[in-house]
């Protein structure tokens, strides 16, 4: 799932981002502006056939946070400018600027929320708690 800015020509700018990618055998938790591109937690993929897995990815001004299943698993800590998005369409199973490099497995449901969720919010989105 991938959110991102608009560019000139309508198109996802590929630098105002918000999303979980996979690359190779790599699970990325995305957000990133122009401005600045590092500090993504990465874990090895958690994925696994015929498994139901939570993902889920916090962010705030000083930290993001990867979860899986509602625990936390990867975080990285800095000093993040905020991640610019407008009303680009959210794009789930596919890279947004190109349209390819589809996720091949089902996806359940998908959450962009404005603000920072609790990890007792997460645990209870993953179904693990209260």
């Amino acid at each position: 799932m991938c959110a991102q800015h608009s560019s000139t020509n309508g198109l996802p700018d590929g630098y105002n981002e918000i999303g979980l990618s996979q690359h190779g055998k790599t699970l990325f938790g995305k957000v990133s502006t122009a401005k600045d591109m590092g500090g993504c937690p990465s874990i090895p993929v958690p994925l696994r056939k015929g498994q139901w897995t939570h993902l889920a990815l916090t962010r705030s001004p000083t930290a993001r946070i990867l979860y899986v299943d509602g625990k936390p698993v990867a975080r990285a800590d800095g000093n993040f400018p905020p991640v610019d998005l407008d009303g680009c369409p959210v794009m789930v199973g596919k890279h947004p600027p190109t349209g390819r490099w589809s996720f091949a497995g089902t996806v359940d449901d998908g959450l962009v929320n404005p603000r920072e969720l609790t990890p007792t919010e997460i645990t209870k989105l993953a179904g693990l708690g209260g």
